[in-house]
């Protein structure tokens, strides 16, 4: 499961790349919704002093592999062009 998460978020970030850098108007808006994903789902795995944090763990472990993909696929798709 972990590595599908993982896979799915490299995917994602080769569809993300490829579909955004079709039209240059939404570089710096995109790239701030990525910042702020990347960023959402590191704050909620590290922070485990909330009740609803505990129970959705296994949830937010599984976005955190996806979360990775998406960070590695990102980086390797800037060294295409």
């Amino acid at each position: 499961m972990k590595l599908l998460f993982f896979l799915m978020g490299f995917y994602s970030a080769t569809a993300f790349a490829t579909v955004i850098g079709q039209t240059g108007d939404w570089d710096i808006l995109s790239a701030a919704l990525a910042v702020a994903v990347v960023e959402g789902i590191g704050a909620l795995m590290y922070k485990a002093s909330l009740p609803l944090i505990g129970k959705l763990r296994g949830l937010i472990i599984m976005f955190n592999y996806w979360k990775a993909g998406l960070s590695l696929g990102l980086f390797l798709d800037s060294f295409k062009y």
